[in-house]
């Protein structure tokens, strides 16, 4: 299988001037991480893959958090 390139296309004004990206494989959007202000923390993103379709046997994490 051929791997597939994913390109992060920052957005501007989607999340209150927060940095926030679409992210693409090739011409077809895939997911999305924008920063978020959780309580307790000062930086942390969101992560999320909505354009793939994936066998839920597989147990692939399609959504998280992540401290940067």
């Amino acid at each position: 299988m051929k791997p597939v390139a994913l390109v992060a296309k920052r957005q501007e004004g989607l999340h209150g001037g927060k940095p926030d990206y679409f992210v693409y494989a090739g011409s077809q959007l895939v997911g999305r991480i924008y920063q978020t202000h959780l309580k307790g923390s000062s930086e942390n993103w969101f992560w999320g893959i909505n354009g793939l379709t994936v066998d839920v046997t597989v147990g692939a994490v399609m959504q998280g958090h992540a401290s940067g």
